[in-house]
């Protein structure tokens, strides 16, 4: 059984891969780098408290050091000459968590700040300082291959801060989420969509400029989605075992995934699909109104229904990008459709990219944004 630990942030640094296996061995030149995580540490005599629901990780990379501090997520410059370190200018996120966490995340950066020297031996690293000792273990990378190229659908949402830990089922639409190997993101909380961007740095996947999709959402969905969103957007841990995916929050709320097989690498040429959700400059399509909105690409043009009209327009595809040329609509009156069709074809018109996500078709740029499903 193979398992590898993620902790997702939002954060604007730069995408880096590295593959899942033994710990990160010191590189020739630069044997401070990779990640690692605290295992013990004392100041002025006294033993950190460390805590399985708060990990503290130190990631460095030339002259520049990242991680967790139990509760927030931090950065900072490292100055690094033979055994001589230290680190300046450190910041971070400000979120607040319940003591001990706090005095731990505290204890922590007062530590590292005070360092002055760093040994690495193999898979340990030790940092010292005036009256200041830590010791770190290896983080033991991900395979991008085991996350990345994989639809992964969420089965259950677990709970740690209700009644007994519940599980519940899913609700609402097919919830999913997606690491694509060009460094984005896309996924759906069962109710909204988002999408964006993610870095993998050892066993750390930070997201930024991330956007979630303001919809509104069903009174029964709206627990689900909160708890994907807080979820992903405070970090958290995931074990890979086979074709499962569990993703845990430091709190021990958890996700559960499923993978539901390989991402199409290309759209689908010729497919009808159905539009199940449209929005541009925060104007959302009424889903009232008339017949199903459908799109259709058959590899030089879009062609579809417009519920009342019909439509066509060039478009160029190159990889995921796509262009949408001069749109031409047939005339036929449809007053109660007519803003259903304005902003769908607003929307298509402000599209940039296609991309196909297991049975759902997304069409993104800038502040337009449709989702399809598989139609007939």
């Amino acid at each position: 059984m193979r398992r590898c630990r993620i902790t997702l942030a939002i954060t604007g640094a730069a995408l880096v891969l590295v593959g899942c296996g033994t710990a990160i061995a010191p590189a020739a030149g630069a044997p401070l780098d990779g990640e690692w995580e605290l295992a013990s540490g004392t100041v002025d005599g006294r033993s950190l408290e460390l805590r399985d629901d708060a990990r503290v990780t130190l990631f460095v990379q030339g002259g520049e050091v990242s991680g967790t501090s139990a509760c927030n997520g931090y950065s900072g410059a490292a100055a690094i000459e033979d055994t001589a370190f230290a680190v300046t200018g450190l910041g971070g996120t400000e979120m607040g968590c319940a003591e001990p966490i706090m005095r731990l995340e505290d204890d922590y950066l007062t530590a590292l700040g005070a360092v002055r020297t760093a040994a690495a031996d193999g898979d340990r690293l030790t940092l010292n300082g005036d009256g200041v000792v830590l010791e770190f273990h290896a983080v033991v990378p991900v395979d991008p291959a085991q996350l990345t190229g994989t639809v992964w659908v969420l089965e259950s949402v677990g709970d740690a801060t209700g009644p007994d830990s519940s599980v519940a089922s899913t609700v609402g639409e097919r919830a999913h989420l997606e690491l694509r190997q060009d460094g984005s993101v896309v996924g759906s909380t069962g109710c909204r969509t988002f999408d964006g961007a993610y870095t993998l740095q050892g066993d750390t996947v930070q997201l930024h400029e991330m956007a979630m999709r303001d919809l509104k959402c069903p009174t029964d969905v709206r627990t689900q989605d909160d708890r994907v969103v807080s979820v992903i957007g405070d970090g958290f841990v995931t074990e890979i075992t086979g074709e499962r995916l569990t993703a845990s929050d430091p709190d021990g709320s958890a996700l559960e995934y499923r993978s539901d097989g390989p991402l199409s690498a290309t759209p689908t040429v010729g497919t009808t699909w159905t539009l199940l959700e449209a929005s541009v400059d925060a104007r959302v399509l009424d889903a009232g109104n008339g017949d199903p909105v459908t799109l259709v690409y058959d590899g030089i043009r879009v062609t579809g229904s417009l519920g009342c009209n019909s439509y066509v327009a060039p478009a160029a595809l190159d990889g995921s990008a796509l262009v949408v040329g001069e749109i031409e609509v047939t005339a036929m009156s449809c007053p109660d459709n007519a803003t259903r069709e304005r902003t769908f074809l607003d929307a298509l018109q402000g599209v940039e990219t296609f991309d196909r996500v297991g049975d759902l078709l997304l069409l993104r740029g800038g502040d337009a944004h449709l989702r399809f499903g598989l139609g007939s």
